[in-house]
């Protein structure tokens, strides 16, 4: 009988872990689960919430979306300010036309979240590559008057441009990315940006990266240094881009571009918000390792 006894008590011991084990494994299962919450909110809130939106549910933001927008163009606007309110936007604009009537035209969210100022009709905002746009028409303007022509080799407007194996490049291969100069194998100082005359330098001896066969490649910031260059040399007045889209482009039109940005309106400018997923990420690391400094140094305690 005690055998029996013994036997059941040890039966009964190995089927239920003992309540140290249970009091480790609590705290990992815990952990395991807000840190799978922290991931889940992560993944389905925006980048640009705040944090304890992002983490918790509050302290949200409220963005307001302003403007103008058709009856039967309503779901624009639902899906415009959802971009908002899920954090995966800041602050912007859109406007689209449909059989020549403007049908949307909002704004809404915030341009600079440090001061909370909200992103308004008068904003002004980076746009990056689509400045390529307003070069393409530019170059296309100079075509019509007369002074460019798409198949005319670069050379022509640019000789010190025919190094290198760039001399077949056309202004078309340009244009579409074809030129070959995608990148300059010398690294460019702002000194020298600024400096149109020892830009061209710069630019004219760059070897076709591609010896000479007209292969696309995107020219993410070379296309534009080209083609100013270019538009410089068969204007008459030596203009830039610039100012040739500002005095002959943009008053006829009324339309706001700025190609160099007058210090007077950069507070009317949306600048570049952080990298709140890098900035969660750092947070999430640094207290990770506070955690285990404070163990480390309890444990030290401890073993004093």
């Amino acid at each position: 009988m005690a055998n029996e006894k013994s036997t059941s008590h040890k039966k009964e011991f190995n089927a239920y872990p003992s309540t140290s084990i249970r009091s480790k494994f609590f705290p990992i299962s815990v952990l395991i689960f807000i840190i799978s919450i922290i991931i889940y909110r992560l993944l389905t809130v925006g980048p640009f919430a705040p944090l304890q939106c992002r983490f918790l549910g509050i302290g949200c933001l409220d963005p307001k979306v302003h403007g103008y927008v058709a009856p039967e163009f309503i779901d624009v606007k639902k899906i415009f300010t959802s971009h908002f309110e899920n954090g995966g936007e800041v602050g912007s604009s859109v406007a689209a036309y449909y059989n020549g009537k403007l049908v949307v035209d909002l704004h809404g969210g915030y341009a600079d979240l440090e001061t909370m100022r909200e992103y308004n009709k008068d904003t002004l905002q980076l746009v990056f590559s689509s400045t390529k746009v307003m070069t393409s028409i530019m170059i296309a303007y100079l075509v019509d008057r007369g002074l460019l022509s798409y198949d005319e080799k670069i050379s022509k407007y640019w000789p010190e441009f025919a190094q290198g194996n760039k001399e077949n490049v056309t202004l078309l291969d340009l244009v579409n990315h074809r030129a070959g100069v995608t990148y300059l194998d010398t690294q460019v100082t702002k000194s020298e940006l600024e400096d149109l005359d020892q830009l061209a330098k710069i630019l004219a001896a760059q070897p076709h990266v591609f010896d000479g066969v007209p292969l696309r490649a995107y020219h993410a910031a070379t296309r534009g240094w080209y083609l100013n260059e270019i538009v410089r040399r068969v204007d008459p007045k030596r203009r830039t881009i610039g100012q040739i889209v500002s005095e002959e482009i943009l008053k006829q039109y009324d339309l706001e571009f700025y190609l160099l940005l007058p210090q007077s309106l950069w507070s009317r400018m949306s600048p570049l918000g952080d990298n709140r997923s890098w900035s969660v990420l750092k947070e999430i690391v640094n207290v990770v390792k506070k955690l285990k400094k404070e163990q480390s140094e309890s444990s030290f305690s401890k073993n004093q």
